[in-house]
This record gives structure tokens, sequence and C-alpha cells, in this order.
């Protein structure tokens, strides 16, 4: 990689005339970061002068037609409110509240109406103690209109987030207020009966909910599916079945069939089968969940095992609450349902789960055809080793399938803290690599590098310096810089040779150091690899790479000296590289403010060049430390 790096930077000097690296070609953009200049544009000296130019630039009509002519509009070179919509729907939500404090207020959008996209960015980018606090100072100020809907609002994410006492709080505050609207008055009583509910106290929703329909008689579908859930939590499902009875929302359907089944009208398989018949949307996170949370309450019997364990495997990969209703251990229902698809399975074969060595040699040559059988018995022998206490041996076999079979979400279900098979403790070094492995694929650098910590040393057939390479890299970014530099300087420091190829391979991971801002750590791996540099142009790349380091920790001179250097190994061979490097000896040097060497390389540079966009370039440069020097004495 350092080489097609190099090959760059040397490309950048025109092949026509030499000259130094254009700054706003992609390899020196490679390295802008660590630049010593300030940005300033690129100046374009393409110009025609008034000598050539046949066209005027005043404005003028004549020569245009009317198809020609632009109408004259307001232009002005600021941000307004139409960025903070192209922003939402970017969902650069970061950035969105930002300018929501920053822009003036705009006389088309009203200060409320500001207000309530920042509480909106604030609730997707779930910053709820933060949103709470602003509703709360806005309730205590706001009156009236404003007043009712800040108070619902509020309430609202109460309830959203666990707090159904407090939100009741809210809504009985407003209660006792004079409230403008008869409706409202009916949405705040039907919230405080849905926080009786939430908070568990279904008798007093209940309570609640039956003097609100003697008094209003509400009709809204969610009213009726709220009163139905009270219903059942208080084991009285004929009366939710009638509530429910000609509901047409998916929602309601499934609740129907759960309560049918609770007052026995019909049995889980037909239950099951009805629910079979009903389209969930994929995207519709809460229905799928609701979907598969019914599906394991029906699917109890041994008959149902296949179906209730593909309902608990859904649900423990989703991390969406369930309804107090349908709140299962959903982990060692799973774990339950998997033995029972084993011992069938095993029983079918004429095979006990206590014989562990016939189980293994089954699973490892025949095996069960279905993916659901096949990981149900990886798990039951893994507990089964782990129960007689002896080392497990189905580990890695199960990670593999997992990754195989599509369902890797289920890899975090089953390893690790929490784990239903074995903890990270438990797991072989093969098993922890290929969870490695899989959290690189999904490009989680962090948890890779948790788990790589773990692994001490290679497993059998893998090399030591591939081994110390790759885990050298994935803790430098996965967040253990140190670690991973100081693995890598260990291993390197044993070695008396590597080869140009290898040596690639190593300056990737300084390379990564310099990306991250960790110069030091990489100035010392620099130091490292010198010693086992055999070749001249590698020395000269060295230097080169150790100055762009020293720049970034803004020791200017020091940055200036290893350019040099390794203009000096370039020699007259390598003319690209040799004048890049001055170049960029020349800015640093400018930095460091010795202006008077800084001048001495690009007059240097200047004499060597013919080309006139780079001669421009460096009499600009040179301009600019006269003006320097002439400041600096007239201080």
């Amino acid at each position: 990689m350092w080489v097609f790096l190099v090959a760059g930077v040397t490309e950048s000097w025109s092949i026509a005339a030499e000259q130094s690296p254009d700054p706003s070609s992609a390899v020196t953009q490679s390295y802008s970061a660590t630049a010593v200049q300030a940005f300033s544009p690129v100046l374009d000296l393409d110009f025609e002068t008034l000598a050539k130019s046949k066209e005027s630039l005043s404005p003028s009509s004549e020569g245009r037609s009317d198809q020609d002519r632009t109408s004259a509009v307001d232009f002005r070179l600021e941000l307004g409110d139409e960025i903070l919509a192209d922003l939402r729907d970017r969902r650069l939500d970061e950035l969105g509240l930002y300018l929501l404090d920053d822009l003036p207020p705009s006389s088309a959008v009203p200060e409320t109406e500001r207000q309530r996209r920042r509480w909106y960015l604030l609730e997707r980018g779930n910053q709820t103690e933060q949103l709470q606090d602003e509703l709360q100072d806005v309730l205590a100020r706001a009156e009236g209109d404003l007043r009712l809907e800040i108070g619902l609002r509020l309430g609202d994410l109460l309830l959203r987030t666990g707090h159904p006492a407090r939100a009741r709080g809210v809504f009985q505050q407003l209660l006792l207020e004079e409230v403008p609207r008869e409706g409202a008055v009916q949405q705040l009583r039907q919230r405080i009966v849905l926080s009786y509910f939430d908070e568990g106290r279904f008798s007093d929703a209940a309570t609640f909910a039956d003097h609100l329909t003697a008094e209003s008689a509400p009709d809204q579908p969610s009213w009726r599916l709220l009163r139905a859930l009270i219903a059942l939590s208080l084991a009285r499902p004929e009366e939710a079945v009638t509530l429910l009875r000609d509901e047409t929302s998916i929602e309601a359907k499934l609740w129907r069939i759960f309560a049918r089944w609770r007052d026995e009208s019909v049995s889980a398989t037909l239950g099951l089968v009805a629910i079979g018949q009903i389209k969930v949307p994929a995207d519709s996170r809460e229905l799928v969940v609701l979907r598969s949370a019914i599906i394991a309450q029906l699917a109890k019997w041994p008959e149902h095992a296949r179906t209730r364990a593909m309902a608990l495997e859904s649900l423990v990969q989703s991390e969406a609450k369930l309804p107090a209703l349908l709140r299962i251990d959903a982990k060692t229902e799973l774990l339950t349902a998997y033995i029972q698809i084993a011992r069938l399975t095993l029983a079918q074969e004429g095979i006990s789960l206590v014989s562990l060595d016939v189980v293994r040699n089954y699973q490892r040559s025949y095996g069960p055809e279905d993916a659901l059988s096949q990981r149900a018995l990886g798990v039951a022998l893994i507990l089964q080793e782990k129960a007689m206490g002896i080392p497990i041996s189905s580990d890695s076999w199960l990670i593999r399938h997992l990754i195989e079979a599509g369902v890797p979400g289920l890899l975090p279900v089953f390893f690790g803290d929490g784990g239903i098979a074995a903890e990270v403790e438990e797991v072989s070094a093969e098993s922890l690599m290929l969870l490695v492995d899989e959290a690189l694929r999904r490009e989680d650098l962090p948890a890779a590098a948790r788990l790589q910590v773990r692994i001490e040393t290679p497993t059998p057939g893998i090399d030591l310096g591939e081994w110390t390479v790759r885990t050298a890299r994935i803790h430098v970014l996965g967040g253990n810089a140190v670690l991973g530099a100081r693995q890598l300087a260990d291993w390197l420091s044993g070695l008396e040779g590597m080869t140009p190829a290898s040596l690639d391979r190593v300056m990737q991971i300084l390379f990564d150091l310099q990306f991250i801002g960790e110069h030091r750590l990489a100035l010392d791996l620099f130091e490292v690899i010198a010693p086992l540099v055999r070749t001249a142009s590698h020395r000269r790349e060295l230097f080169y790479w150790s100055a762009q380091s020293y720049i970034g920790l803004e020791e200017y001179a020091r940055g200036a000296a290893f350019f040099l250097e390794s203009a000096r190994l370039s020699g007259d061979q390598y003319p690209f590289w040799q004048q890049s490097a001055l170049y960029q000896a020349a800015k640093a040097l400018e930095s460091a403010a010795l202006y008077e060497d800084a001048a001495k390389v690009y007059r240097g540079l200047l004499g060597g060049s013919s080309e006139p966009k780079m001669q421009a370039k460096l009499r600009y440069r040179l301009a600019q430390i006269e003006r320097r020097r002439a400041e600096r004495s007239s201080d």
C-alpha cells in the first residue's frame, strides 16, 4: 500500500515538466490533515489578459436573445430554513440541532415551529432526558392551547420512556386547569387510563375506563383495543373478544386470536393457523414482535416446538419491549424449545443425548437436514457437555452454522455475556477467531477488538507474523491503539529481516495510526522498522512518512529535516519524489518560522521548474515569506 501511495505522490509532479505536487490532487489530499499551511483557494492562473479577450465582462444586452436573459434574483450566501428540511430528510440530526440554535430567527417560521422541529430531532436521536427538561421548562411558562399541546407531548413522552406515574401527574394537572375543548378532556382521561395500564394497575385502569365509557362513550379503535387489553390483563378474555369483534387492524386481529385462545374458543393449533393467515409487513418491527410473542404463547405444546423455537429466535434478536401480557424470558424458553427439538431428532435415530461421542458423530457425519434442528442439536450438545463438566467442543461448529445459515444475529444470543450456550471465557480460541471475523464482516471494529484481546496466541497452523499484523490492525482501528502498537513492536523487535512485501503490510498499520492521529506511536514504530529496511527506496520513504508524523505533532523543524533527508536519499534518480519532499520541507520550514531557509528551498525549486503554474505557485510562497518577514521586522 505505501508503494502505491508514494507512487501517487511522485506522479503529482507534472510529467511534462518538473513541478511540486498539486495540492488539489487526490494523493496530496490523502495527507492533507498534516499539511502545515492553512487552506487557501487554488489560484486559477489560466485567465485571459485584456489583450487576448474579445468579449466584455460588463453587463450588456447586446448579442443576447430573450431566451438567454435570466431575471435578477435576490441571492445571498446565507443558510435558510430550507436546509433544515433537507438535513431532516438526510437524518443529519446533530447538524440540524446545531443550525436550529445557530440560524437567526425567520419571519416565515414561527419560533414555536422551530421548537417543534428541535423536539422532533431530540426524540429521534433518543435524547429523551434533554427533551423532557425542555418540555418541562416550556410547560411552566406556556398558556392556553400551547400549554395543552406541550402537556400532552410531555405526558406521551413519559409514557413511551417508562414513567407512567409521572405522565399521569401531568395529565391530571392539565385536567384541573380550565381545558377549552371537550375533546381535549377526553384525550387526557384516556391517557390517564393508559398510564394505569402501563403501570400494571389493571383494576384502576378498568375502573377509570368504565367511568369514561359511561360518560362519553368514546369509540376510537385505539380505545377499544386498550379496553380489550385491560380485560385480558384481568382474566376476562370473553370481554376482550367482544370488544375486538369488529376491529380490522392487524394489531387488533392478532390480539383477537390471542383472546379467543385464552377463552378456549379456539385451540392453539387453530390459533396458530389463523395467525399464519395474517399478513404482517416485514418493516413493521412492533407488529412482527407482537406476532412472534403471541405465537410463542400459543405454541407451548411439544408438537409445536419448532414453531415456538422460530418465534423465540425472532424475539431474542429484537430489542422491542413486549406488553406485560406477553412478557416471557425468551432466552430460557428458547433453550427449552431447542432441547425438545434435539431430543425428538435424536430419538428418531435411536440416540440418547447423554451418549456424547455418538451424538457428535451423528452431528458431524449425518445430522438433520433442516437448519433449525441442526442448531438445536448444536446447542443441546454444548449444554450437555457443560452439564457433564467436560470442555465444550461444538462451539466452533455452531458458530459456523449460524453464519452459513444466515442467522448471525443469534451469535450474541448464544455466546458472550449472558449467552445461552456459553460465555466468552468458555469458548475455544478458534471460536473466538470466528467471532472476530464475523464482527469484522459487519464492520464492528470495537467488538472485534474486545474479542481479539482474549486470544493470547495464534491457533495451530496460523503464521505468527500473519496473526500479529492482523491482531495489531484490529486493535488500532478498534480503539486499542497502544495495545496494537506494542504487540507489533514486540514482534518486529525479534526479527532480523523482512521482505519488502511484508514491510508494506506492516506499514499499513502505521498509516492507520497516522490517520487516527496517533503520530507518536507511529514514530516509535518507524524507529523499530528502520533496522529491517533493506532497499534505498524504502529508506527515503521511511523518512518521508516519519516527517508527516512530526508535522502532525507540530514539530515542524524536525519534520522539515526529515523531508530534506528523504529528498537527499532520493538523489537525481527519483526527481519527482525529491521535488515533492523539498516542497513539503519548505512548507514545514515556513510553519517553523524559519523563513530564510524556506525561501532558499523554494528558490531552488523555482530554478529547476519550467512549468508556469508551478513557477507562479513558488513565487506566491516566496512573496508570502517576504510579507511575514516584513511583519516580524516591524514588530
